[in-house]
């Protein structure tokens, strides 16, 4: 079936979302997960039934929202009309037992076919969950797929209502092949050599196979004539970079050069805290080799993350790591 609704995404400007993939066929990986919900609409359809509710689960960026958007366009009758028959909520927004009971839990009794499709699951509270797992185990005419990363934040009674689907992160090759149809599709040039494409690849690795962040790093080197070069990208990397150099500056025991370059990281070059903890997630693996610091260092950026979630002030807790990190280095030496 193809997939002609435009109503599918919303118009954006974002180069990422300009280009999600809008059928099956367009969608690269994932061709077990794919396969499986294409033969579910098939058989519940011909049974007459409703199938269960979804569960997606696994990395950022590896096409869980793509899936579920394709999803629901193929089931639902006449394709997806938001705030009609596909409703949309994020879990990091609407996440208490208020927006059950008092938005969600009335679409549920709307007498036509709909699909309520929650993102960032795991970020609901578990009174939101435990409201939730009844309003899934009531609803005959809803059907609620959930994306979620952390499965561990999700209660099991939750869990057992749905049918589950693990995404796995996606192979470099597919995702070089993907960028240049993008590249073709936007009119963008390149040069398509060896340096670039390597130059590509270390984009790829630093981001981790999100393609949201791959695209959005992507698109800071793409000029206003649409042109990429090798030259653009090895310059964003080695901004990536600064982020290893401040890690080797702190436990080369220089406190100062080393908190200069995270504030060099997250205010000159613009990165985000998530891009800047897979940065040190990436410069401890590769940067300290005494085992016993490399996993203290690990449980320090555990509470890194968690701080950075909650924090208004995002240099203090990335300081504070900084610190830790030359803290640990000056102690050892002791």
């Amino acid at each position: 079936m193809t997939v002609t609704n435009p109503q599918i995404i919303k118009k954006v400007s974002n180069l990422s979302e300009r280009n999600r993939p809008k059928t099956w066929d367009t969608v690269m990986g994932q061709d077990d997960i794919k396969s499986s919900l294409r033969e579910m609409i098939a058989r519940y359809k011909k049974l007459g039934h409703m199938p269960p509710h979804l569960m997606f689960k696994g990395p950022s960026g590896t096409g869980k929202t793509t899936i579920a958007y394709i999803y629901a366009n193929e089931f639902l009758e006449g394709g997806i009309k938001r705030d009609v028959n596909f409703f949309e909520f994020n879990g990091s927004d609407d996440r208490g037992i208020k927006v059950m009971q008092e938005k969600i839990k009335p679409l549920t009794r709307i007498v036509n076919i709909i699909i309520i499709f929650i993102s960032e699951a795991d970020r609901l509270t578990d009174e939101a969950q435990g409201a939730l797992r009844r309003i899934t185990e009531l609803t005959q005419n809803a059907r609620f797929i959930f994306d979620l990363n952390e499965e561990n934040k999700i209660i099991d009674a939750m869990k057992s209502r749905c049918a589950e689907f693990t995404f796995r992160p996606l192979d470099e090759d597919h995702i070089i092949e993907r960028i240049y149809q993008v590249f073709d599709a936007e009119g963008i040039k390149s040069t398509m050599d060896t340096e670039e494409e390597n130059a590509i690849r270390h984009i790829i690795h630093t981001s981790r196979g999100d393609m949201r962040k791959i695209f959005n790093n992507l698109e800071k080197v793409i000029t206003a004539d649409k042109t990429i070069n090798s030259q653009n990208i090895l310059e964003l990397n080695n901004s990536i970079n600064i982020v290893a150099d401040c890690v080797k500056q702190a436990l080369a025991g220089d406190f100062d050069k080393a908190k200069n370059l995270i504030e060099d990281a997250y205010i000159m070059s613009g990165y985000s805290t998530d891009l800047l903890v897979d940065g040190f997630l990436d410069a401890i693996a590769t940067t300290i080799t005494n085992k016993e610091l490399q996993v203290w260092a690990y449980i320090r950026l555990g509470e890194l993350a968690h701080r950075l979630e909650n924090s208004r002030r995002p240099l203090c807790p990335l300081w504070s790591f900084v610190g830790e990190l030359w803290r640990a280095s000056y102690l050892k030496r002791q």
